[in-house]
């Protein structure tokens, strides 16, 4: 109980932090011209960025970003919260494997938010977060080196096929590739079988109702991916912790 407590009191303040963060990077790509969208959208090509700017998100800023912005702070927080808690009732019998699955839980919440907001996930959290990763996976007692290699592999190269169809952008990749080394190849297969369920899901609602086709684009992968990840970690652990 104490540590779940101590979890979500460390919780509240790294959720106001993802809060911000999110709104931020969200609210920035609404300013970007399209060729300065790079691989973190859309697709795989970063433009060359010589085209004068102009404005080119048509669609409308996000509730989430504007009015509702209170109510998404409010989510944040409280996700964060509890998502802090439940780590550390896990995890904290070993403060650092505490603290390294919250921070993987950070990144999680921040890409799902811009995913949401923007369709964006950042590579400013998705670099560090593989750099991380993969420094944990070779450095931390009960790792397994190959096994995180392999969970790197795997994760990666679904998500980057994955990438390749319409519609899809490399940075769904790239948070593959960072849930791939933070779970090692078993784990990281389970989080898959979650991400293809639950977006499966999604997508069959949306065919139900006759809009997929009209809405594809606009369906973020990266929620899916950040559930799948965030349940095997709660479930059944990470690379270097077993529970």
């Amino acid at each position: 109980m104490l540590l779940t407590l101590i979890g979500a009191l460390l919780g509240l303040p790294a959720g106001f932090a993802i809060d911000a963060l999110s709104a931020r990077l969200a609210r920035e790509w609404y300013e970007l011209p399209d060729d300065e969208h790079g691989d973190e959208q859309g697709g795989l090509d970063a433009g060359d960025g010589d085209a004068a700017p102009e404005p080119v998100r048509t669609d409308p800023i996000p509730f989430a970003l504007a009015a509702g912005a209170r109510y998404r702070r409010l989510v944040i927080v409280a996700l964060t919260v509890a998502l802090f808690g439940a780590v550390w009732h896990l995890y904290g019998d070993r403060p650092w494997q505490a603290v390294i699955a919250s921070a993987y839980a950070g990144v999680l919440i921040t890409c799902t938010a811009t995913d949401l907001m923007a369709r964006r996930i950042a590579n400013v959290v998705t670099y560090p977060a593989i750099i991380g990763a993969l420094a944990v996976g070779m450095l931390a007692p009960g790792a397994d080196r190959v096994d995180v290699l392999l969970g790197a592999l795997l994760g990666g190269g679904v998500l980057f096929a994955f990438a390749l169809l319409p519609g899809n952008g490399i940075g769904d990749a790239k948070l593959g590739l960072f849930m791939g080394l933070a779970l090692g190849v078993a784990y990281t297969g389970s989080a898959l079988v979650i991400m293809a369920l639950s977006g499966g899901a999604v997508a069959f609602g949306i065919l139900a109702a006759s809009r997929l086709r009209a809405r594809r684009a606009a369906i973020p992968y990266g929620p899916y991916i950040a559930l799948g990840m965030m349940v095997v970690m709660l479930v059944r652990g990470t690379a270097f912790h077993t529970i």
